[in-house]
This record gives C-alpha cells, sequence and structure tokens, in this order.
C-alpha cells in the first residue's frame, strides 16, 4: 500500500476567475503522484477502471493527463508553476496556479477503438468531444478545458479534427492525450496537442517511472 502524503488537505483556492472559493485537495509534490502512479499506469486494464483515488476523488488516467499537463506546463513556465487538485463540485479535476492559488477546471474524455468498428481514427475523436458538449451544452463546457484521451485509435491527423470541431463546442481549450510507445529503456513516451489551433503544437513527454524523472520536447 502506498504511504507517502503528495496532497495538501483543504486549500483554499479560486475558480472562474476568482469569483467563487473552493475549499480542495490539493498536490503539493508531483514526484510523489507519479510514484502513486507507477504500478497503475503499467497496467493497461487501470485506464478504464472506475476506481478512484481516496486522496483525489480521481481516476487514475484523469491524474495522469492533469500531471502531465502540468508537467508539460511547468517546463515552460517556472516562474508560474501548475499542480493540480480534485474538484468537490464534480469536474475531473482543477489544475492550479501555485502562485495565485487560481484554478482552471478540467473535463476528461476517452476516445478509443470500440469493438466491430470501422470508425476513422479523427471521427473517434471528433465524437468524443462533441459528446462532452452534448451532455451539458454551453453551461457545462464553458469555461473548461476538456482533455480527450486516445487509446488504441492508430494513426490520426489532428488538423483534421480541428477542422471538424471548429465552432461546435464551448470549451476554452481543448487536448489531445495519448500513449506513443514504450521504450527498450521502460520510459512511457506520451504526446500532447491543442486542438484549438489550425497548426496543432504538440509536446512530447518522456516519463521513467523506475527514477520518477521525465523530459519534455
Amino acid at each position: 500500500m502506498y504511504k507517502r502524503q503528495f496532497t495538501r488537505k483543504h486549500k483554499i483556492i479560486s475558480k472562474g476567475n476568482g469569483r467563487v472559493k473552493h475549499a480542495v485537495t490539493l498536490v503539493k509534490d508531483l514526484d510523489e503522484v507519479l510514484r502513486y502512479l507507477r504500478e497503475r499506469i503499467k497496467n493497461p486494464a487501470t485506464l478504464f477502471s472506475k476506481d478512484k483515488s481516496e486522496k483525489l476523488d480521481l481516476l487514475s488516467r484523469e491524474m495522469l493527463i492533469n500531471w502531465i499537463f502540468c508537467s508539460i506546463w511547468n517546463h515552460f513556465h517556472s516562474d508560474n508553476p501548475l499542480t493540480f487538485s480534485n474538484d468537490p463540485s464534480g469536474s475531473d479535476g482543477v489544475l492550479v496556479y501555485k502562485n495565485t492559488l487560481e484554478g482552471e477546471v478540467t473535463e476528461h474524455v476517452m476516445a478509443y477503438e470500440y469493438k466491430k468498428t470501422d470508425v476513422d481514427a479523427e471521427d473517434i475523436v471528433t465524437n468524443a468531444i462533441l459528446a462532452k458538449q452534448k451532455k451539458g451544452g454551453k453551461p457545462y463546457a464553458d469555461g473548461k478545458h476538456l482533455m480527450v484521451f486516445c487509446e488504441g485509435i492508430g494513426k490520426w491527423f489532428p488538423n483534421k479534427v480541428v477542422r471538424k470541431i471548429v465552432g461546435s463546442h464551448n470549451f476554452k481549450s481543448v487536448w489531445a492525450i495519448g500513449l506513443e510507445e514504450v521504450t527498450e529503456s521502460n520510459e512511457y513516451v506520451y504526446w500532447v496537442t491543442n486542438l484549438d489551433e489550425e497548426d496543432h503544437p504538440t509536446y512530447v513527454i518522456k516519463i521513467n517511472f523506475d527514477d520518477i524523472s521525465w523530459e519534455v520536447q
């Protein structure tokens, strides 16, 4: 059983441009989160598990995606670092600026290849995004960042998805995340791409779960 504490309970953060304040459980150590996730991520079934962390009330894949986003952001913005927290109001986690304790709310969805389907990979991603939009329309999506975790859909072209979703959702931003490969040295290589812009800027993070290190490109 993993016993190290990586959270700080009942920290007050602000969401929605500071209009509303919430008491949350805030991650204080991203390294410890990675240690917590180590064995869970190596088991593919974890991606589809509904079991949530007792510490954060988030799924393992939600914790991983929020961790990846924070780590990439911090690589380029060390002066304004991010961590993340749970969200008692029901979202899939809040990205929190450490300096100001202001939060960016996330929603997560999986885009994966269903059995017996011949749907194009781009349509799998698009359908996942639009399904989230339809869940509650603008009141549900407005101001939130949508994280799309792509699993087993094969090769696809982000620019095609960008053209399909433009003007069809109300999320503040949309990001796609997926596992590229597991290297011979046991590094897990994930890519992250922004689906709000036609040139879809993409980042790569290589994670070594054994020595708890990572590299961003």
